[in-house]
């Protein structure tokens, strides 16, 4: 049995934009710090792990109403959540592998209150304050992976290319609700579908980079996100 307990650090910029005119009406900067204990079981084909989780999340927003981003606010957030995966390999050779993979994750997330302030007194009306909210969601997941190992200037590096689905097992939608509770906006997705591309290089046993890209898929929905890492181990 093997267990571990791992920190981490991200910064993220978000665009939204409407898929029929192309313009961005919404942006964000993310920043989130998390705490991951896990707990796992490694046998010749197949794996267990356990993993319990929580982030802190720092979000700036700006939003378009009347003129391009002219609605901004600052608010907090928090998510807990435990996951249970397993896996196991379909094929396998020396430096290539086919894998199946899914589980279970149950997640609570906290969001704070917050108020927009806008740039106008014209934009005031259309300014949005909300109160704070808990989300309690639950989600299933099965997917496939393949991955190839190689050299890259003498450094160990390797291709991953995966494919997930995701159903969400519970009806609470991810929303916030205004502080009039007259409106509500949120994700309301049950099913989404993830194509990941990822490349890693290992420049010491403890120190890998990582650069991948994925695109999440859903009715009505489409998301891109490519993603520079540096992780360290202990």
């Amino acid at each position: 049995m093997e267990q571990g307990v791992a920190s981490s650090a991200t910064k993220a910029d978000w665009h939204e934009k409407l898929r029929t005119t192309k313009v961005y009406y919404a942006k964000a900067k993310v920043k989130s710090q998390g705490l991951i204990l896990s707990l796992g079981k490694v046998w010749s084909d197949t794996w267990l792990s356990a993993s319990l989780y929580s982030y802190n999340h720092k979000f700036t927003v700006d939003r378009s109403s009347l003129t391009v981003y002219d609605q901004t606010t600052e608010f907090n957030g928090h998510s807990y959540g435990l996951s249970v995966q397993a896996g196991i390999k379909l094929w396998q050779t020396s430096n290539a592998g086919l894998e199946l993979h899914g589980g279970l994750t149950a997640q609570i997330y906290q969001q704070r209150a917050f108020a927009e302030q806008s740039s106008s007194s014209s934009a005031s009306i259309l300014s949005i304050a909300t109160v704070s909210k808990n989300h309690y969601d639950a989600y299933a997941n099965l997917g496939i992976k393949v991955w190839y190992n190689f050299k890259t200037f003498s450094f160990d590096s390797g291709l991953d290319l995966a494919l997930n689905f995701q159903q969400s097992l519970s009806q609470n939608r991810f929303q916030v609700a205004t502080s009039t509770q007259d409106l509500a906006n949120g994700f309301n997705q049950d099913f989404l579908a993830e194509l990941f591309l990822g490349y890693r290089i290992n420049l010491t046993d403890k120190l890998t980079i990582k650069l991948s890209t994925n695109v999440t898929k859903a009715n009505a929905y489409i998301n891109v996100c490519g993603k520079l890492s540096l992780n360290y181990a202990f």
